[in-house]
């Protein structure tokens, strides 16, 4: 007999603008190394009243199967994102990396986004400006 399950995963009255898959890494702060954190779906989740976004949020779970968090941060105006096009880590194949600095912990962490491809990675950047609360343009 089978079993049908429901998970609860707290997003329930979010809404998801986009998602991919991705590999995520964290920056050792003690060997200045990175270090995999997992993979799996990255979303970029949005909570609107009457239209206008009033909070922000992204985030990685490592399996559909697990539902593990690996990444579950508030999108904010001041957030550095770095990368998504070759101008901005040359020619090395880093151009499918997104890198952005969050608050983990209370201390600033980096992570970088493995994505499949530049295009890929660019479209990501352009919802995670957009989904920024009162951000001005996703340039």
């Amino acid at each position: 007999m089978a079993y049908i399950y429901t998970v609860k995963t707290g997003e329930e009255h979010e809404e998801t603008i986009y998602s991919t898959r991705a590999r995520l890494y964290v920056m050792d702060s003690d060997t200045k190394d990175w270090k995999e954190r997992g993979v799996g779906m990255l979303r970029v989740n949005t909570e609107q009243i009457k239209g206008v976004i009033t909070r922000s949020r992204l985030e990685v779970m490592r399996t559909d199967a697990v539902y593990k968090v690996i990444l579950n941060t508030p999108l904010f105006k001041e957030m550095m994102i770095e990368g998504g096009n070759s101008n901005t880590f040359g020619s090395m194949g880093l151009d499918k990396f997104l890198k952005i600095i969050v608050m983990e912990n209370q201390k600033p962490t980096q992570f970088a986004i493995k994505l499949k491809d530049e295009a890929t990675a660019q479209q990501l950047r352009k919802y995670i400006l957009l989904a920024i609360p009162n951000s001005e343009s996703a340039s």
